[in-house]
Formats: structure tokens, sequence, C-alpha cells
């Protein structure tokens, strides 16, 4: 996203704010494309993307968890060791940063549900029309904005 910045002639504002919803939601969204793409040609290739997922998905509630319930790190820690054995140093790391950027992983899966969203409404609305390649680029063709804009943009 930060290279499609770089192309567009971005306004001022634009210049000024980083909007996480379009931006980690197109990378966690683009995950999903591996297998259409073959990009993931064995199960074992494709274990990485829901590995990834599995952590996105329990960061999310663990996030609501330590900043608006004022869960501690023990707190966190039982509540992600709950979910996912073994991995206690990316719980760790994980714990750091949802203290330290409150609300970066929910974007995650939040913009990755918008776009999995419009894809469906365009793919119901335009049958065999339907152009990933067209879709993909409304998305992309203004740089960085909020996801409610993007939406206007993809679904008209």
């Amino acid at each position: 996203m930060e290279t499609l910045n770089k192309r567009h002639n971005n306004s001022e504002v634009q210049k000024q704010f980083y909007y996480l919803g379009l931006s980690e939601g197109w990378a966690a969204y683009t995950e999903e494309l591996g297998k259409q793409l073959g990009v993931y040609k064995t199960p074992y290739d494709e274990l990485g993307k829901w590995e990834w997922d599995i952590v996105r998905s329990v960061r999310v509630p663990m996030e609501v968890g330590i900043n608006y319930y004022g869960w501690t790190d023990e707190q966190a820690l039982a509540f992600w060791k709950k979910n996912i054995t073994g991995q206690d140093d990316i719980a760790m790391r994980e714990i750091a940063r949802v203290k330290r950027w409150p609300a970066q992983s929910i974007t995650y899966k939040y913009g990755a549900l918008q776009i999995m969203q419009w894809k469906a409404t365009l793919q119901k609305r335009e049958g065999k029309r339907f152009d990933i390649k067209q879709f993909h680029d409304k998305i992309l063709q203004h740089g960085s904005l909020p996801i409610f804009m993007v939406k206007k943009n993809v679904l008209g």
C-alpha cells in the first residue's frame, strides 16, 4: 500500500494520515488469494496463511481484553495459551504490540472482511461480468483512504 501511495497524486490530507483499515485489510485479503493464484501448491504451503490467520483471530479479542477490559499481561497470556499452544514467544511480542498500537490488529480482520464482502456483493450483482482485476484496481486506484470511502468507490 505504501508503494501505491507513492505512485498516486495524494491530497495533502492523505499525506498526513495512514488508513490502516485498507492497508492491513488489503494485506490479509491478498493472503486469501494464494490458492487461486497458484501460490499455495501443497497444503503445507497454505499452512502459514492459516497459522497467521489464527494468530490474528486470537489477537483481536486479546487486544480488546487488554485495551478495553484492562487485562494484565498474565491474563492476556492465559487467553493466548488457551487458543494457541507452544507460541509463548509470539504471544509476549503480540501482547506488547497491542499495548503500543491499539486497534492495529483489528484492522487486518476488519479490512479483509470488508473487501471480501464487497467482492461477494459485486460477484452477485455482476455475475459473469465480474472482473477481479477491475475490482482490485477500484480498491487501490486512489491510494490509502478510509474504508467507507473505498467502499463507495468500489460499490458505486
